[in-house]
């Protein structure tokens, strides 16, 4: 069972929050979010332009898109 703790809400560090593109989590040591839990069918975070506040917080270091 996993227990997850937000410091920030996802949805006041968007512009338009609409879709959930992708889930990550992290372990409470680590600095960024790294574990990628769920990406959206057809996405490719390589390809999103996300906000500098939210890509700071990722790490897309072991993300492999499908193709």
């Amino acid at each position: 069972m996993f227990k997850y703790t937000l410091l920030h809400n996802i949805k006041e560090l968007t512009m338009n929050p609409s879709q959930v593109l992708a889930v990550f989590s992290k372990d409470k040591s680590e600095v960024k979010y790294k574990t990628i839990r769920h990406v959206a069918k057809g996405i490719n975070l390589f390809n999103i332009n996300l906000p500098q506040q939210i890509k700071e917080k990722l790490s897309l270091e072991q993300y492999i898109p499908k193709s």
